[in-house]
């Protein structure tokens, strides 16, 4: 629901604040599934659960890569 204004709008920012969104969920659906896990006993480390966990570390890293670009680009001093 909060992604349709950045859609609508053609906002320059949308790239950024989908990764940033996206990790978020990742990240809240790791928890949650880990907690699950850890409550029967089924997690270890190494857990094939961990991937979701780094896929949420990584859309924050895009998120953040495509900011910085957009950044770069509106920089009026460089070179």
């Amino acid at each position: 629901m909060l992604v349709i204004p950045l859609i609508a709008s053609h906002n320059r920012l949308l790239r950024s604040w989908l990764f940033f969104g996206l990790g978020v969920i990742a990240l809240a659906v790791f928890d949650l599934a880990f907690a699950e896990f850890a409550q029967r006993g089924l997690y270890y480390s190494g857990h094939p659960l961990d991937i979701v966990y780094c896929l949420s570390y990584l859309l924050f890293v895009f998120a953040a890569y495509s900011k910085l670009k957009l950044l770069k680009n509106d920089n009026p001093h460089r070179n």
